[in-house]
């Protein structure tokens, strides 16, 4: 037993070698950042006029959606603390909105995830689904099936993940990236990558 606990732990390192190559030839740049009010999520037609405007890309993005200050995140988690309640209870596939995990965190984070943007239009269509434009059996934020009307804002940040050498980024080391944003982030909303 002792020898095959060595090989995990030699394959494990040799990995983690290969993944801190693979991060060397990464640049991070910044590829999209926008400011909503939530009044503008108030139809499908804001929500369409928000997701038009994202630059379509083909490379990788990574996420996050941050509340703007503590007062507006406060009364957004305890709009949504009465909606999930209500929300839980509906039938599965017919009427329930299928939500992100709720964390229970307090960051300003609401969200962080990626895209491998294998369509350029993949990062688009990922927002609108969080924005709640999308369809409510997707799991995502869903903010305008819940949000009711509360005045707030949200800050999108995106961040092109830009492979050197390579013609992709693998799908293993865009998740140990998303991860590591998660952990410094610690978001609301959602799940860590992969798990």
């Amino acid at each position: 037993m002792i020898e095959l606990g060595e090989q995990i732990r030699k394959a494990c390192a040799g990995n983690l070698i290969e993944m801190k190559k693979a991060l060397s030839k990464v640049t991070f740049q910044p590829f999209w950042t926008v400011s909503i009010k939530s009044k503008q999520l108030n139809t499908k037609e804001g929500i369409i006029k928000i997701t038009d405007k994202i630059p379509l890309s083909d490379y990788p993005v990574i996420y996050k959606f941050t509340c703007s200050n503590l007062k507006d995140l406060i009364q957004l988690l305890d709009t949504f603390k009465a909606w999930h309640a209500n929300n839980k209870i509906l039938t599965s596939r017919v009427d329930r909105v299928n939500m992100a995990r709720w964390n229970k965190t307090d960051s300003l984070a609401l969200y962080v995830g990626s895209t491998r943007c294998l369509k350029a239009t993949d990062f688009r269509s990922r927002i609108k689904q969080h924005l709640g434009g999308g369809n409510s059996r997707t799991y995502a934020m869903q903010l305008s099936k819940w949000h009711e009307d509360l005045n707030y804002t949200i800050v999108i940040q995106a961040i092109n993940v830009i492979p050197h050498g390579e013609k992709r980024i693998t799908p293993q080391l865009l998740e140990l990236i998303e991860q590591s944003y998660w952990d410094e982030a610690k978001p609301v909303f959602g799940k860590k990558a992969g798990l």
